[in-house]
Parts: structure tokens; C-alpha cells; sequence
């Protein structure tokens, strides 16, 4: 078997071994309808001083 024919089996295989890992994402989990809560003060701080960047930006954006 050459060197080129051999790559090229090589490269074949690892696309389909890449195209079945992202087609059988598992069903659990990631439903996204829940919402982020943190109890941390420093976090939450943050968390305020990004949700009021975001409303400058969106009524001066415009």
C-alpha cells in the first residue's frame, strides 16, 4: 500500500469517526429554560453592572 493511499484511508476514517461524534449528541440535559441564579455578591455585582452596559448599549444604539 503507498503512502498516499494509505493517508488518504486515514483521513476517510478520522472525518467519519468526526461526522458521528456531532450527529449523536446525547438527549439528556441542555434543556435551557432554566435561568442562572448566583449567591455571590462579587459575581452578582457583575452580573448588574453587564445587564445595565447591555441596556445602554441597546437605547443608544439605536
Amino acid at each position: 500500500m503507498t503512502f498516499e493511499k494509505e493517508w488518504a484511508e486515514l483521513r476517510a476514517a478520522a472525518a467519519e469517526r468526526g461526522a458521528m461524534q456531532i450527529n449523536s449528541a446525547p438527549a439528556q440535559g441542555g434543556g435551557g429554560s432554566a435561568d442562572l441564579v448566583v449567591n455571590r455578591d462579587d459575581l452578582g455585582a457583575i452580573g448588574n453592572d453587564a445587564y445595565e452596559l447591555r441596556t445602554k448599549l441597546s437605547k443608544d444604539g439605536d
